[in-house]
């Protein structure tokens, strides 16, 4: 029974010729068993059998003389008849391509005269290689007793491979495990004991070609046993899913009714989806009373086919059954049945032909006709109900209704299968009428409508439908017997889709929502009036909706565009939540929807949707980022006073941020959406402040970064310990607030900074340095040199020598800077260097440093004052001694 079940999956999974291969699955099943010396054994087509299917019989019998079948049913193939060495145990294995005729059918194999029981099975394989299904097969016979049972390994050629192994041993109450690996699909027992048999069968797949090894099994009887192993080949990968027969529920003798055959491209029922490479092949069809215009149909473009049902002499309520027998191509699964819209799997449909009835038509004097796809909440265009019964003499229609009448009117809802509450269909026969909807499994709800039939003959009235929902419906008429009408009259206008007319957006996350960060929508699919289509969503395949962004603003050459993601979930009651929209940039959005499927339930039409051009979705960065560089940066400290360079960066909120660069305040976007920021301390140390340049312009930003030179703190106290601020960025007044807190903020290590020139003496024949130190307030309350300060550099224009300070035998222009300016600090000292004044040129000059002009406002405004004095200096005289 496992070899069998290995053998069906071989044949699904093995390929006929090139191109992509199917996956062969065991479709269905079905099994028997025969009593104590009974002459044959019946097996039924497995439930839901297609044509094209391989099956795989298996008979197991505990036998007493050979062979155990005298004879097969026609078409099966014998693969192997393995019997155990005492005879008591025989098994055989069949295979045979699924036609039209076995899709029903009964099949009977004839045993042999003196025998025991006898059990059977039938595998159901889908998408095997037809041509030739059985890639590799092998049995073994155990004739030693055992509760171990062991199906040979097979080498196959192909890849794909679905592998079967059927095990059997003589013991009718036994039960036989999955062999390690496989999955186990049937155990058919007898009963009796040893005077019955156990068939048991079981699959696994096999990928690549190759030695599938051995198949090792346990049961709970000691007995010999057999094992056979089959390895079924994969055909070809179809894209028809299935077909599908569609007929009409009823049609009046007098007329034709039309029968299609859609090749489906998905499992949806009714079919929304056609394979239209199935265009060119055929389909053959029979039916079982009347007359098909072509029993051979050849598939269109779009992947249909249709013919008509001719039935003139049907008596009322006749039935003619119409029959899928063949297909060129194969589908890889069941054929359904749709009948007037609600479908099932079976290759067959059986139409009601009576003599007298309501069709539904384009023209007053026409056939039936399909109603024509709708938008859901507008009025269709005009329809005719036809009102016609069979003339017994020359089988031509002529009416059965005229003049004004009531009607019982109904509509079905096929997909989805039951409707939504509320009477939400109306037909207009000269007054708008609501009627009431009912499940396609049962029309038995109906609204009285008033109907005006002509006089002329054709039994004709005008109509129009309204359906404020969506989805696939059939309306439905009938006229109860009585006066002058003898016949109760049925019809209805088959299967017809409504569509959405559109989708709305509400309850959208208010603006602003911060960008890479997740918001919120809701869509309604919505009727023409703007009412929400409750059945939406709810298809036997269900409908979704994409959703999409438009920008909005910013524009210009600036304007970046951002990556939105998001999806809608299921619709409930035609509406559906969002929460995970996203948008990684700063600016203005629309959302837009459109239906997934383009094509709603097949029908052609499609709905679309959007929030408008009005930029619904207002979009802020999710943080900023403060970097500073230092005054002095190769200190790694700043200055109380001294402008640092600080870095602004706005940012999404994604898990991995990045830059928003339309937080732009240049003239390359329009409009601007950075905002004028404030800085502060973060950790309020409240030592000072940042003053005038606290405030940054909305200008300063370009592409989502501001770079400023300027920021300054000040220590309201000069004399003040160093100390460490934070900088934090906040958006001001006409901002959102959005903040660098709680994200990277860069730090200023601050010093109160004091500049000290020395005085100094010297020869007015030598050059006269003077030192130059830079010092800060330090933590012990006094004036240290700060030896970090490697950065200061005071400008020419800033040291000068006091013209009114010159004394003794100094005057201008005896003594200059050598060299001149710039004076840069090392290690916080610095030398400014006087040129001698020469001989005769002895006396002093104050040497003055004006920060602000040098360039080093911080270190105050108070000039910086040196004396520079020439000529050795003369030692007061304390007491004079001469000895001789």
């Amino acid at each position: 029974m496992s070899q069998l079940v290995r053998l069906l999956l071989l044949v699904v999974l093995v390929a006929s010729g090139q191109g992509a291969l199917a996956q062969p699955t065991i479709a269905s099943t079905t099994t028997a068993t025969a009593g104590n010396n009974a002459g044959s054994i019946a097996i039924g087509a497995p439930a839901g059998l297609a044509v094209n299917d391989v099956m795989v019989a298996v008979i197991a019998q505990n036998a007493s003389s050979l062979p155990i079948v005298t004879s097969a049913p026609t078409g099966w193939t014998l693969l192997g008849s393995p019997v155990t060495g005492d005879s008591s145990l025989g098994m055989n294995v069949y295979t045979k391509v699924a036609a039209s005729g076995d899709l029903s059918a009964t099949f009977t194999w004839t045993l042999q005269g003196s025998k025991s029981r006898t059990s059977g099975l039938i595998l159901a394989v889908r998408g095997a290689n037809t041509s030739q299904p059985v890639n590799a097969q092998a049995n073994q016979i155990n004739n030693t007793a055992s509760s171990s049972y062991t199906a040979p390994s097979v080498t196959t050629s192909t890849t794909n491979n679905l592998v079967l192994v059927m095990m059997a041993m003589p013991d009718g109450n036994g039960s036989i495990n999955a062999a390690t690996g496989m999955t186990k699909d049937l155990d058919v027992a007898t009963a009796a004991g040893p005077n019955g048999v156990d068939l048991a069968s079981m699959h696994a797949t096999q990928a690549s070609a190759g030695a599938t090894g051995a198949w090792n099994s346990t049961g709970n009887s000691n007995s010999e046993n057999i094992g056979y192993t089959v390895a079924i080949a994969a055909g070809a990968a179809s894209t028809i899913d299935h077909y599908e027969l569609s007929v009409p529920s009823n049609m009046v003798s007098c007329q034709t009714g039309t029968i299609t055959v859609n090749a489906c491209a998905n499992s949806s029922s009714p079919c929304t989806s056609l394979a239209t490479t199935v265009s060119g092949q055929t389909a053959t069809l029979s039916t079982s009373a009347g007359s098909l215009a072509a029993n051979t149909l050849t598939f269109n473009a779009a992947g249909t086919a249709s013919t008509t049902l001719s039935y003139g002499n049907a008596s009322n309520g006749a039935t003619a059954t119409e029959s899928i027998t063949a297909t060129s191509a194969a589908a890889n699964n069941a054929d359904t049945c749709c009948i007037g819209g609600a479908c099932s799997v079976s290759h067959s449909c059986a139409v009601t032909v009576n003599t007298a009835g309501f069709i539904v038509s384009s023209s007053s004097t026409g056939g039936a006709t399909t109603v024509a796809s709708q938008v859901a909440g507008t009025s269709s265009g005009t329809y005719y109900l036809r009102a016609i019964k069979t003339n017994t003499t020359t089988g031509a229609c002529t009416a059965a209704l005229s003049g004004a009448t009531t009607v019982n009117l109904a509509y079905a809802c096929n997909n989805p299968s039951t409707c939504s509450s509320g009477n939400l269909m109306s037909v207009n026969g000269g007054t708008p009428t609501a009627i009431p909807g009912n499940p396609a499994s049962s029309v038995s709800s109906y609204a009285s409508v008033n109907m005006t039939f002509d006089n002329v003959g054709n039994g004709s009235a005008p109509f129009t439908l309204n359906y404020s929902d969506v989805g696939q419906v059939t309306l439905y008429a009938q006229k109860l017997a009585g006066g002058a009408l003898l016949t109760t009259l049925t019809g209805n206008s088959g299967p017809f889709v409504v569509a959405p007319a559109s989708f709305g957006f509400s309850n959208v996350t208010a603006s602003p929502v911060k960008a890479g960060n997740n918001f919120g929508a809701t869509v309604t699919a919505r009727t023409s009036t703007g009412a929400t289509a409750p059945n939406f969503g709810r298809e036997a395949s269900p409908e979704g909706v994409t959703l999409f962004f438009t920008a909005y603003q910013p524009t210009g050459s600036g304007a970046v565009t951002g990556s939105f993601t998001g999806n809608v979930g299921s619709f409930a009651s035609g509406v559906a939540t969002s929460s995970n929209l996203n948008y990684s940039e700063v600016g203005k959005i629309d959302l837009n929807a459109t239906l997934t499927s383009g094509s709603y339930l097949g029908s052609g039409l499609t709905a679309n949707g959007s929030t408008g051009a009005t930029g619904a979705v207002r979009l802020s960065p999710d943080h900023f980022t403060t970097q500073v560089t230092q005054g002095c940066a190769s200190g790694g400290f700043t200055y109380s006073g001294q402008p640092f360079t600080l870095l602004i960066t706005a940012w999404n909120g994604a898990t991995t941020p990045a830059k928003t660069r339309n937080y732009d305040g240049s003239t390359t976007t329009t409009p601007n959406f950075a905002k004028a920021q404030t800085l502060s301390d973060a950790g309020n140390a409240g030592v000072g402040s940042f003053g005038g340049t606290a405030s940054v312009a909305a200008s300063a930003f370009s592409a989502g970064v501001a770079t400023l030179t300027t920021p300054a703190y000040t220590f309201t106290t000069a004399k003040t310990v160093p100390t460490t601020i934070t900088v934090r960025s906040t958006e001001s007044i006409g901002g959102d607030g959005i903040s660098s807190a709680g994200f990277t903020e860069g730090t200023v290590p601050l010093r109160s900074g004091s500049l000290v020139l020395r005085n100094a003496y010297g020869a007015e024949l030598l050059p006269l340095p003077m030192k130059l130190e830079a010092d800060y307030w330090a933590a012990g309350g006094y004036w240290a040199a700060n030896g970090a300060d490697s950065c200061t550099t005071l400008l020419s224009a800033g040291v000068t020598l006091d013209a009114s300070s010159y004394q003794g035998n100094l005057s201008a222009g005896n003594t200059q800077f050598s060299p001149m300016g710039p004076y840069a600090l090392a290690s916080g000292h610095g030398t400014l260097t006087l040129s001698p004044p020469g001989t005769g040129h002895s006396g002093s000059v104050n040497v003055n440093i004006n920060n602000a002009t040098a360039g080093v406002p911080w270190f105050g405004t108070a000039l910086e004052v040196g004396k520079a004095t020439f000529g050795l200096r003369k030692a007061s005289v304390v007491n004079r001694k001469e000895v001789y």
